[in-house]
C-alpha cells in the first residue's frame, strides 16, 4: 500500500529522538514518535516532510499491518480502507515502553497504553489490580 519512509539513524540519534519527545510530553507539548525500527542497528527517522505514510497512528483494531521487506517498511492493508478513513496499525511496542505511550485508539479491548496484541492480557491484569503499566 504505502513505504514508511524517512532519514537512516542508529540506535543513539534514535535515543536521542526519544528523549526529545519526552521532553515535549513533559511540557504538555506533541509527544507522537515517528522512529521506525528496522533492524537491530538502525531505525528510520519518519519525522520528515516527504513521509506520506507518518500520519498512519497506533490502533488495537488496525486497518493495516507492517512489514520489512528487503530494507523497506511496508505498511499494508488487511481490508478495504474507504476514502477519507484513518490509516492505522499495531505499533508493536515491547512491554518496557508502553508506560510512555497512553492509547486512544477507541477500539474494543484496549487496555489504555501502546503495547503489541500478545503483551496486552498482562497489562489488563496489571492495571485491574491497580497497577502502574509496565
Amino acid at each position: 500500500m504505502i513505504e514508511y519512509v524517512g532519514r537512516r539513524i542508529n540506535k543513539c540519534e534514535a535515543g536521542c529522538l526519544e528523549e526529545h519527545r519526552l521532553a515535549r510530553a513533559r511540557r504538555g507539548g506533541d509527544a507522537s514518535i515517528c522512529a521506525f525500527v528496522l533492524n537491530s542497528r538502525v531505525d528510520i527517522d519518519g519525522g520528515v516532510p516527504w513521509n506520506l505514510a507518518g500520519p498512519a497512528n497506533h490502533s488495537c483494531d488496525p486497518d493495516c499491518e507492517t512489514r520489512i521487506i528487503r530494507g523497506q517498511i511496508r505498511i499494508i492493508a488487511l481490508r478495504d480502507i474507504g476514502t477519507g478513513e484513518e490509516i492505522t496499525y499495531d505499533y508493536n511496542f515491547d512491554w518496557v515502553l508502553c508506560r510512555d505511550h497512553r492509547c486512544r485508539c477507541g477500539a474494543s479491548g484496549c487496555p489504555g497504553y501502546i503495547v503489541r496484541t500478545d503483551l496486552r492480557w498482562r497489562l489488563r491484569r496489571r492495571l485491574a489490580r491497580g497497577q502502574v503499566a509496565a
